[in-house]
């Protein structure tokens, strides 16, 4: 038994999570060694003449190049969204996080989708390792009719590796690739729309760069935002910045109000500035703009009343 027998174990695949298939398929690789030899056994061993056949062709089906190639793609695919997936799935997910793991998730793929010769090379060493294939199986290539009047015909991939690259390596990657980058779309443009009150922004942003997303906050919310937010935004910076530090890991701006508030040398900057999101909001306010200054001005008047 290998060292990693006596940590990883076999997982039940769930189909509804993603986790689900990155631990099995972790599980797989690292306990391949020894699912080949408890299929010998079974194989060898076994009184049940069903069983022996079911092992014998099972190991048969796993010891093949193109299986083991699988796993350590998926694997490899796998282990590129599993974190952003487990992000997404908590309570207090922050899309900022999620969008920055997906768009990393995007650009390894990318980078993974070049690396075919290195992929190709891991597995041989695997293959080698446990005694299996240590090349793809070429399989007969399929005559298609052809007509009288036909004047081309496509050109057809003879070489299995060549065949399982295009066909399936570069073929996979491509369809997640493009799926990645239109699922999230909508997710990427509400993180950019609200980058300015991010607290990993207003902490790091030069002075110009917090300025622009502040400007396009504006262009989007027009009618509730006034021209000057960018100019509040900045001041809003300089004098919270100890308060703003805390909150760099959530995505929480109405705690900020709320912890601010709680302390007697900042009620007065606070008040100030609620009364300056209220007094520019439009007669028909965003009903999110709306819920965020009420929530936000009622927790001062509890923290004062107390």
């Amino acid at each position: 038994m290998t060292p990693e027998s006596r940590t990883i174990t076999l997982k039940r695949l769930c189909p509804t999570r993603w986790s689900s298939r990155h631990d099995a398929l972790v599980a797989l690789r690292h306990r391949y060694g020894d699912i080949i030899k408890a299929l010998v056994k079974i194989s060898l061993t076994s009184d049940k003449k069903d069983e022996r056949n079911e092992a014998s062709a099972l190991k048969n089906a796993i010891s093949k190049f193109h299986f083991l190639f699988l796993v350590n793609m998926q694997t490899k695919i796998l282990e590129s969204i599993n974190c952003a997936s487990q992000l997404l799935q908590a309570k207090d997910a922050d899309i900022l996080k999620a969008s920055t793991l997906l768009q990393n998730a995007i650009s390894v793929l990318v980078e993974y989708r070049g690396q075919f010769d290195e992929a190709k090379s891991a597995t041989l060493a695997l293959a080698t390792k446990w005694g299996s294939q240590t090349q793809f199986e070429t399989t007969r290539a399929r005559k298609v009719k052809r007509h009288f009047d036909e004047l081309s015909e496509d050109s057809r991939l003879t070489d299995a590796e060549s065949n399982f690259r295009v066909t399936v390596f570069n073929a996979c990657l491509d369809i997640i690739i493009q799926q990645l980058s239109q699922r999230f779309t909508s997710l990427n443009a509400t993180v950019n729309m609200f980058e300015a009150i991010h607290p990993n922004t207003l902490l790091q942003a030069k002075d110009e760069d917090l300025h622009q997303a502040a400007q396009r906050l504006i262009e989007h919310y027009s009618r509730d935002i006034a021209a000057s937010f960018p100019g509040q935004l900045l001041s809003f910076r300089t004098c919270f910045r100890d308060q703003i530090q805390k909150l760099k890991s959530r995505f929480s701006i109405p705690e900020l109000f709320i912890m601010v508030c709680l302390s007697p040398n900042s009620q007065d900057h606070v008040s100030n500035f609620l009364m300056y999101l209220g007094s520019n909001m439009h007669q028909d306010p965003n009903p999110l703009a709306a819920r965020f200054f009420l929530s936000s001005d009622k927790s001062c008047d509890n923290s004062n009343a107390s």
